[in-house]
């Protein structure tokens, strides 16, 4: 319900619980959970640090969402998946293995 998904949510407002085994081959998935309206980004980085792909852009609404990431054309490795809301901002390191 509504009052348990907004108490999963952390003191910036805002909580990324990671849903799938790392490492991944396919897809990997999260649940976001939020008590308040905001915009959230999604981005994943190579080990440089440069952005190859974005894999979510739009509005939450309070509760709870979920958000997945399937990687395509991309060799196994390591990346960084930056979540960016407001003043939020959370990396989740994650390996793909093909």
């Amino acid at each position: 319900d509504y009052q348990t998904e907004a108490a999963l949510a952390s003191q910036e407002g805002l909580e990324i619980v990671r849903l799938s085994d790392n490492p991944f081959d396919q897809a990997i998935q999260f649940r976001t959970a939020t008590h308040t309206d905001r915009v959230l980004e999604c981005v994943v980085a190579n080990r440089d640090g440069e952005a190859i792909d974005r894999f979510f852009y739009g509005a939450l609404t309070p509760g709870s969402h979920e958000i997945k990431w399937s990687p395509r054309n991309l060799a196994s490795g390591v990346y960084y998946l930056h979540f960016r809301s407001d003043s939020f901002h959370r990396v989740e390191v994650v390996a793909v293995l093909r």
